[in-house]
C-alpha cells in the first residue's frame, strides 16, 4: 500500500484519486477494491461510503470512518 499523508484540503476523492495513479492502475476498480473492499468502478466518492475499509487499510492513519465522513467529503456540507 502506498504511504500517503492528506494533503491540505483534501477529500476522500482526490486521495483516491493520487493512490489510483500513484499505484499504476488502469481502471477505476482496482482502486476501488484495493482500498475499500469492493470490485467495482461505481462508488459514491462524494457522499461518505465504505470509508470503515478505507479507515482499516491504513490502520486508523488517516483518521476514522465517523472523522473522514465529517471533514472529508461534502457531508458537512449537507449536514
Amino acid at each position: 500500500m502506498v504511504a500517503l499523508a492528506w494533503l491540505p484540503d483534501e477529500t476522500v476523492f482526490s486521495f483516491c484519486s493520487r493512490v489510483h495513479i500513484s499505484l499504476g492502475y488502469q481502471y477505476p476498480h482496482q482502486t476501488t477494491k484495493n482500498l475499500f473492499q469492493v470490485d467495482r468502478a461505481i462508488i459514491a466518492h462524494d457522499l461518505p461510503n465504505r470509508l470503515e475499509y478505507l479507515e482499516a487499510r491504513y490502520d486508523g492513519k488517516l483518521g476514522t470512518a465517523e472523522e473522514l465522513a465529517k471533514t472529508r467529503t461534502v457531508l458537512a456540507f449537507y449536514l
